[in-house]
């Protein structure tokens, strides 16, 4: 579902949008976490967040955490900023704070391999600043501000503008235009993991965003009454 067959699922204003995103910080933060194969849990996520409290997990996995919930409060205080390659570096700054091997605010610099499962791995192709800030540009010039934002999302997992954490900047990045718009939330429910990963991986094979684009709209967007769902089993929301 894309171009004029799209619309914002859940329309609210923008101060309802970021009190919704405020509501569920620690949905928001656990999601992007298991995205990204932490196996941490929502209560580990509930106690790093709101108490600073590691409960047995390791640092680095307590400042994946803690990176998340500072990179949300910096796109929630800057919502009005416009969308730029300096901003997108500034997100992964807060992202990849204290963590090694980030080179935390600044684009890649080497060729990297992206492990799909037991096939060959993905390589995508070695970045040019310019390129960059085009890319960026000519997505922001889409109209719908969901398919923008989904669009965002998409070429920035693919694109892998980074060292690592490039799905964490990818969805902070895509919720700052569903915020800014008033359009909702967009988070990967647990279940619903393993489709959208084969989604994104065909994504990444072909190039070709329209499936991936379609599951998003379909299945990870929230708001307006419309609440995460925390899904871990025996577990309810604090």
């Amino acid at each position: 579902m894309t171009g004029n067959n799209m619309e914002n699922k859940h329309p609210m204003t923008v101060e309802d949008n970021i009190f919704f995103a405020k509501r569920n910080i620690v949905d928001l933060i656990f999601k992007s976490a298991r995205l990204e194969g932490l196996s941490v849990t929502y209560p580990d996520t509930y106690s790093v967040v709101n108490a600073g409290i590691i409960n047995g997990m390791t640092l680095e996995d307590a400042t994946v955490l803690n990176n998340l919930k500072r990179a949300w409060q910096f796109v929630l205080e800057t919502i009005d900023c416009p969308m730029n390659l300096r901003y997108v570096c500034q997100i992964h700054k807060y992202v990849g704070e204290s963590l090694a091997g980030y080179n935390a605010g600044f684009l890649r610099s080497q060729v990297v391999h992206v492990t799909m499962g037991g096939e060959e791995p993905f390589t995508p192709g070695l970045l040019i600043e310019a390129d960059v800030r085009d890319e960026i540009g000519r997505l922001m010039q889409i109209e719908n501000e969901t398919e923008r934002a989904i669009s965002l999302m998409l070429h920035f997992a693919r694109r892998q503008m980074f060292n690592d954490g490039n799905k964490r900047v990818a969805m902070l990045a895509a919720n700052k235009v569903m915020i800014g718009a008033g359009a909702g939330i967009i988070s990967v429910p647990p279940s619903k993991l393993a489709d959208f990963v084969r989604c994104l991986t065909d994504y990444y094979r072909s190039g070709d965003m329209e499936e991936t684009t379609a599951f998003v709209y379909e299945h990870c967007i929230s708001g307006n009454g419309v609440e995460p769902r925390i899904e871990e089993p025996g577990m309810e929301s604090f």
